[in-house]
């Protein structure tokens, strides 16, 4: 019985130094919502909805499929329908899926392409001995 080694997954998120703007913008909050009384509290919503966003949007990638994760949708696409990758905008990166259509990867830059290159197309790029 042989086993598969499990496929390697790379995530791309938000740079976790943006956490340290939020955590700035609650100790500066937190004197206005005290200030305000109990309806200062509504203040800290956007904050808390800016913190699931950064943990949240993102694509997380591996040899068999990317998973692309928005503010309240997952979906999944099998590496079989992806035809190649795409740069929108000169900043943006999309998949070019079998079928002709486009799908963004929210937090992937054009300086990504090389890793989602390898990591995706790295079986199609072996010659054969």
């Amino acid at each position: 019985m042989s086993s598969q080694p499990p496929a390697r997954t790379t995530r791309l998120r938000y740079a976790q130094t943006a956490m340290v703007m939020l955590v700035i913008l609650v100790v500066c909050a937190i004197p206005f919502a005290y200030g305000v009384g109990w309806w200062g509290l509504l203040v800290f919503i956007p904050i808390a909805l800016a913190f699931y966003l950064l943990r949240r949007v993102g694509a997380d990638i591996t040899a068999d499929e990317v998973v692309i994760r928005g503010p309240f949708y997952t979906r999944r696409v099998p590496r079989t329908e992806i035809a190649g990758l795409a740069v929108e905008g000169d900043r943006h990166v999309a998949l070019l899926r079998t079928d002709g259509s486009t799908i963004a990867l929210p937090t992937a830059r054009p300086r990504d392409l090389s890793r989602l290159r390898e990591i995706l197309f790295a079986d199609s790029e072996q010659s054969p001995a």
